[in-house]
Formats: structure tokens, sequence, C-alpha cells
């Protein structure tokens, strides 16, 4: 199980992305909207996507499952509603 920090990007257009504890960036592709809110932790596990490509190029594509919360830190962004 992983756990990090769910982060607002903004780049190309804005994304959401999971700064894991242990320094790793994981770039979800199917982040429920209930989570997408930057600076909320997650325990979760990750299955790497290797048959997709992405514009963003940052992060490991990946699907989560088993999605848990487990706290919030402070949020990054200057957006009040994230």
């Amino acid at each position: 199980m992983n756990q990090g920090t769910v982060r607002r990007i903004n780049l190309e257009g804005g994304f959401w992305g999971i700064l894991t504890d242990d320094g790793r960036k994981i770039l979800p592709s199917n982040l429920p909207n209930e989570y997408k809110k930057d600076g909320l932790r997650l325990g979760f596990a990750a299955q790497e996507v290797k048959d997709m490509m992405t514009i963003q190029q940052w992060g490991t594509l990946s699907t989560l499952s088993e999605i848990t919360v487990i706290g919030k830190v402070q949020s990054q962004n200057a957006d009040p509603r994230l």
C-alpha cells in the first residue's frame, strides 16, 4: 500500500497527481472527483499503465485501487476550491 499527497499540478492546463511519501510521482488515470483536493493524504494501491501515453509527461501513469483518506496537509494551490 502506497501513501502520498494529492497535488494539483499547474502545467499544461492543469492536472491531478500524487506525490508519494518515498518521492515518486503518480499520475492517476482514474482518480475519483471526491479525492481531487490539493493536500489530501491518501493510502492506495497503484498499477502502472504501460499501454497508454499522456501529454502531461509527469510521473508514472497508473490506475488506483483501494483508495483511503488518511488525512490532509496544507494546500499549495491558490484556488480556494481545491
